[in-house]
């Protein structure tokens, strides 16, 4: 790697560190727990299943089961669309996903990666982080306006997520002094 590159590439990782965007506590994952959607897998040992349907796959209705109800169901992880918001912006999280390498001017591989934090944004890859090591970060005032109006909305549901918590366990508390106190009334007449 270049020293100039590596000058911009410590940049860019400072700038996306002071815009609370890196891991899942940042800003993409916020948005990616209170208003993404799960991205499933059912896996068994005679099928795999999972919520992307391939689009090159013809299946025609022959009475096949598409799914087997007995194995297990597991999230891979989480993506955001925001088209139904009005924006042209996708946030995804796999936790075993792919990154594309570039091996040459010409030539990019994809290789697996853990912890695959991706953030499109009219179909370009905006920013890009693996294995808690960002790879691609590109900042442009116009993607970063809608994930700051998106997390302001997600922030607004994890209070009310909060509150809502809190308020419960405050009445699951009440709860269990009040059955103490009777199972104390009950056995020691107290």
């Amino acid at each position: 790697m270049l020293e100039k590159e590596k000058i911009i590439r410590e940049q860019r990782v400072a700038q996306a560190t002071d815009k609370n965007y890196v891991g899942l506590e940042g800003k993409f994952g916020v948005i990616l727990k209170y208003l993404g959607k799960p991205i499933i897998s059912q896996e068994s040992a005679n099928y795999n299943v999972t919520d992307w349907q391939d689009v090159y796959d013809l299946q025609e209705e022959d009475g096949f089961p598409e799914h087997d109800p007995d194995a297990p169901i597991t999230e891979m992880g989480k993506v955001f669309d925001g088209l139904k918001y009005g924006y042209h912006l996708e946030i995804s999280y796999l936790k075993d996903g792919a990154i594309p390498v570039k091996k040459s001017e010409y030539r990019t591989v994809y290789e697996q990666a853990f912890k695959v934090l991706k953030v499109s944004y009219k179909g370009c890859l905006v920013y890009l982080e693996a294995e808690n090591e960002i790879h691609i970060f590109t900042p442009n005032p116009e993607w970063e306006d809608m994930v700051t109006k998106i997390y302001e909305s997600a922030r607004k549901l994890q209070n009310t997520y909060k509150f809502n918590v809190s308020l419960n366990m405050q009445t699951e508390i009440k709860d269990k002094k009040l059955n103490l106190l009777e199972r104390l009334r009950e056995k020691w007449g107290i």
